[in-house]
């Protein structure tokens, strides 16, 4: 679920569910309590049609800044939507073996796709091919990627989970392999999410049940990085260095598979169907 935060006619979410099926809801505030109302186009079985058909679900949504909407799903294939049609503006097909795990913009004509093979994926829209222009791996790795982000500020920088636990920091522009592996949680990291406007401030969440907020603020920058911002997720070995790390919700043991984060306030889903939030996230 996402929140496409560039429109003007009111709140809208996009949803992506097991059965295939990408919607579009707006939220009503004229009533005592908000509700999510289904509003626009629905891609009806966009990624299959459903487990009980033998069907594909729709595993991630992501929505860039001009409110066009990407999508990835268990049967390989990548879509490009916006919600003022009702059919794929862009879809490619066998974008990868084994199911598309999280797919994200990178930048308007450039996206990221990341598979259980454990490929990283740079695809360029405006080439009509459906070939990567780019594939990166961790060389004699076989662990699955479930996650991936852009840095806020500079979108060369990636973060992707891995089903390991760890976290791989990826440079776009000129590297082949990740610059930095992190070892964080003990199981598969299914979200790592820059803080938008600190980036100094990242969160995970992994199946073992941790919600994790690390805090780079006093790690030393390294002197390869060429920006001060971006450098402490370059830097070997971050806790020796003076990474914080706090666990929002120490007493959850059920996986967070999914979170997002606006201004202070941090919000996560849990395989216990709720959803919870913690407000005040301490960003310096």
């Amino acid at each position: 679920m996402k929140f496409i935060k560039c429109r003007d006619d009111g709140e809208l979410v996009v949803t992506s569910s097991d059965d295939g099926s990408v919607t579009v809801y707006k939220c009503d505030s004229g009533r005592e309590e908000k509700q999510l109302v289904e509003s626009g186009p629905r891609w009806s079985r966009l990624h299959g049609s459903g487990y009980s058909r033998g069907g594909k679900s729709c595993t991630s949504v992501s929505v860039n800044c001009d409110g066009s909407v990407l999508t990835g799903g268990e049967d390989d294939k990548i879509c490009l939507l916006t919600i003022e049609c009702s059919t794929p503006l862009r879809s490619i097909e066998d974008a990868d073996v084994g199911g598309i795990n999280a797919v994200t913009f990178s930048q308007s004509s450039e996206v990221l796709s990341v598979s259980s093979v454990g490929d990283l994926k740079v695809w360029d829209l405006r080439n009509s091919s459906n070939q990567p222009a780019k594939i990166m791996k961790l060389s004699g790795d076989s662990e699955g990627l479930y996650c991936v982000q852009c840095h806020p500020t500079h979108p060369h920088l990636v973060v992707t989970g891995r089903s390991d636990g760890s976290m791989c920091f990826w440079d776009l522009r000129h590297h082949w392999q990740p610059l930095s592996v992190m070892v964080t949680h003990t199981d598969i990291v299914w979200e790592a999410q820059f803080h938008p406007s600190n980036p100094k401030h990242l969160v995970t969440s992994s199946n073992n049940g941790c919600l994790w907020h690390w805090d780079a603020t006093k790690v030393v920058p390294s002197t390869t990085a060429d920006d001060s911002s971006i450098s402490p997720w370059l830097t070997g070995d971050v806790l020796a260095n003076g990474m914080d790390v706090v666990n929002t919700l120490p007493n959850n043991q059920l996986p967070i598979n999914s979170l997002d984060i606006l201004s202070k306030h941090l919000i996560a889903g849990a395989d216990n169907e709720a959803i919870y939030v913690i407000p005040d996230m301490v960003v310096n």
